[in-house]
C-alpha cells in the first residue's frame, strides 16, 4: 500500500516511467536511478497506478497519484512499474495523463525471463503447475481470463515484445522511447546508465553505485523446455530484430 504525502498547492507532473519488462533487472535499475540527485521517485518501486483494476478512465485520480512524489527543486519525477509495458490500454492511459511522458523498457531473453517469472510465482504459491506444464497450457489458461491477459500466468505471453514496443511507439513515437537489452545492461552498466541519464536529460556523469541484476530462477531450465520456447519465439525473434535492428543470436543459443 502506498501512502501519499498529502495535498500540495501544485502537484508534480510525472515525466518518465520504466514500463518493463518484468524480471528484466528493474529492481536493480530502480536502486541505481534513485541515487541520481536530479531524479525523484515514490517511496516504493511499483505504483501500479495506470494498470490498476480500479483505474477510473472517466475521472482518474491524478492528484492522488502525484501525491506520492516529493521532488526537490529541479528534480524530475518518474516511477517504475514493469506491468505497464504488458497490459493492454496502459499506454493510452499514460498518454492521456502526460503526452510528453518518456518510456524506458528493458528486454530480457524471453526464454529465461519466462522461467524466472514462473519461479517467482511458484515460490509465492501463486502457481501450482511445474514449468513444463505451465508454459504448454498457458494459452488455454489465458483464454479463460476475461481480458486474455494475466498478471501471473503470462510466462510466455509477456515475451512477445515486438507488439508491446510497437504499441508504445504508436502512442508516444520512437523519440520518447528508450529500449534497452538486459544483457547489455548487465555487461556494460556504466554505459547503459549514461544512456538512460542522457535520455532523461539529466547529468550523465553523476557517479552512482552499480547494482547487479539477479533476476534468476531457483531451479535450472530444462533443455526440453528451452527448446519448446525457442520454437515458440522463433518468429518473435525475427520480428524484434527487424523492429530494433538487434542481433538476437545470443537469445537463440540458450
Amino acid at each position: 500500500m502506498f501512502w501519499p504525502f498529502g495535498s500540495r498547492e501544485k502537484s508534480p507532473r510525472v515525466s518518465f516511467v520504466v514500463a518493463g519488462a518484468q524480471k528484466a533487472g528493474t529492481t536493480a535499475l530502480d536502486k541505481i536511478l534513485r541515487q541520481h540527485p536530479a531524479l525523484c521517485f515514490p517511496r516504493a518501486k511499483e505504483m501500479h497506478f495506470f494498470d490498476s483494476h480500479d483505474f477510473d478512465d472517466q475521472a482518474p485520480k491524478y492528484r492522488r497519484y502525484e501525491g506520492y512524489f516529493r521532488p526537490r527543486s529541479g528534480q524530475i519525477c518518474g516511477e517504475m512499474t514493469p506491468a505497464y509495458m504488458y497490459k493492454d490500454g496502459v499506454m493510452n492511459r499514460i498518454h492521456r495523463y502526460n503526452p510528453e511522458m518518456k518510456i524506458i523498457t528493458i528486454l530480457r531473453n524471453p526464454i529465461i525471463r519466462a522461467h524466472s517469472q514462473w519461479s517467482m510465482e511458484y515460490g509465492r504459491g501463486h502457481e501450482t503447475l511445474d514449468f513444463a506444464d505451465a508454459i504448454r497450457t498457458e494459452e488455454a489458461r489465458l483464454a479463460q481470463e476475461p481480458s486474455g491477459q494475466s498478471p501471473i500466468l503470462s510466462y510466455v505471453d509477456r515475451g512477445y515484445y515486438a507488439a508491446q514496443i510497437q504499441r508504445i511507439w504508436d502512442v508516444f513515437g520512437q523519440d520518447q522511447s528508450l529500449v534497452l537489452k538486459y544483457e547489455d545492461y548487465n555487461q556494460h552498466p556504466k554505459a547503459t546508465m549514461k544512456q538512460i541519464f542522457g535520455f532523461l536529460g539529466v547529468d550523465e556523469d553523476v557517479a552512482v553505485e552499480q547494482v547487479r541484476a539477479f533476476a534468476t530462477a531457483k531451479d535450472p531450465l530444462d533443455p526440453k523446455d528451452a527448446d519448446f520456447l525457442r520454437q515458440t519465439y522463433a518468429r518473435e525473434f525475427e520480428a524484434l530484430e527487424a523492429l530494433l535492428g538487434w542481433d538476437l543470436d545470443d537469445w537463440r543459443a540458450v
